[in-house]
This record gives C-alpha cells, sequence and structure tokens, in this order.
C-alpha cells in the first residue's frame, strides 16, 4: 500500500515514496527510491522486481508541524 511522499526538508524534492509492504503479522514501511519509479498510472510502477523491494533499507522520517 502507498502511504505517500517523502520530501526532502531543505529542497523540497521527493525523494522515496513511502511504501507498506507485507502481510498483517510483517508489515513495514519501505521508502522506494523516487529513481526507481517509472509511471504511477494504474499504480505505481518500478524498474526494479520485487525481491528487491523486501530488501530496501528503512527510511528514517521526519515529521514537520503543519
Amino acid at each position: 500500500m502507498v502511504k505517500g511522499p517523502v520530501i526532502e526538508r531543505l529542497t523540497h524534492h521527493v525523494t522515496h515514496v513511502l511504501l507498506q509492504e507485507g502481510h498483517l503479522w510483517g508489515r513495514r514501511d519501505v521508502g522506494l527510491p523516487i529513481s526507481a519509479v517509472t509511471t504511477f498510472e494504474g499504480g505505481i510502477r518500478l524498474d526494479m522486481p520485487k525481491s528487491v523491494v523486501g530488501t530496501l533499507p528503512l527510511v528514517v522520517i521526519e515529521h514537520s508541524p503543519l
């Protein structure tokens, strides 16, 4: 499930797309590098196999107050 974009605070550029992957007992949030995204039409299409998505490191997200 796509949770949203990760935006770099200083440049305001999208760096990652935050994705929740896994099943009910093993969910985790993964940051997909924006460079791996090929299109958003009909869902997110990636330039990497699903097996690689499961090995991506977690992205530390700083939440800014609105």
